[in-house]
């Protein structure tokens, strides 16, 4: 995207069709957005998705993508303790990421799970 002089507007994130904690990387479906300004014009493979808001349940973590992943039941686990169900795919917004020069030790993921009310007895 930025070598064809279209900014990103926001944070990389990852959307994840399949749990990357339990699909082999070479199965696992995803998507990766990169938030662009309204009006965008992308040439394929790239689309603009309009994205509606939805609530979720999020962490912050930080470290390497492979200590993120392993994060993910204990984010399934509140969800469910909570009283909610999860509504969506796991998404992953990259605030410090290996973009960004620094060891994957500092790393700074935002994982969420779009989520919805769980339903009554």
């Amino acid at each position: 995207m930025l070598a064809k002089g279209i900014p990103p507007e926001g944070d990389l994130m990852g959307i994840f069709h399949d749990d990357p904690a339990t699909t082999p990387p070479s199965e696992t479906r995803y998507e990766i957005w990169l938030p662009v300004a309204p009006g965008t014009k992308v040439e394929p493979p790239f689309a603009v998705k309009k994205v509606p808001a939805v609530t979720v349940a999020a962490v912050g973590l930080d470290g390497p993508y492979e200590v993120i992943a392993r994060r993910y039941p204990d984010l399934y686990r509140w969800i469910r303790e909570n009283g909610w169900v999860p509504a969506g795919p796991l998404m992953e917004v990259y605030l410090v990421h290996a973009g960004s020069g620094l060891p994957p030790e500092r790393y700074r993921t935002d994982v969420m799970v779009p989520v919805e009310p769980a339903p009554g007895p």
